[in-house]
């Protein structure tokens, strides 16, 4: 990663969704701490939201940066989830009654 890939928050747009039609908004947060004093000691939870508007948390743990990067770009790459109501249920089996007479 450059420094030209790294934005400021000042050089970040924060909304530009239009509020009159609603979207998904996901939430990530990463909780950071060390054990320890060594490099070993680092522990991450990610307790991501893929829809904030669900009530479906997904939480997972790493212990590494590079692990922890992967967790979040998988997290990324999921976004937006696939919402239940917004997928269509498959069209109901034809009714078959009185076809075999």
């Amino acid at each position: 990663m450059s420094s030209d890939d790294l934005m400021s928050a000042d050089d970040v747009t924060w909304s530009t969704a239009d509020p009159t039609r609603p979207g998904v908004v996901g939430l990530l947060i990463l909780r950071v701490w060390m054990e320890d004093e060594d490099e070993s000691s680092l522990r991450v939870r990610l307790v991501g939201r893929g829809d904030i508007e669900r009530d479906v948390a997904e939480t997972t743990a790493a212990a590494t940066v590079d692990a922890a990067v992967s967790l979040t770009r998988a997290w990324l790459e999921r976004f937006p989830p696939l919402v239940a109501s917004a997928v269509p249920d498959p069209a109901p089996p034809p009714d078959r009654r009185g076809l075999n007479r």
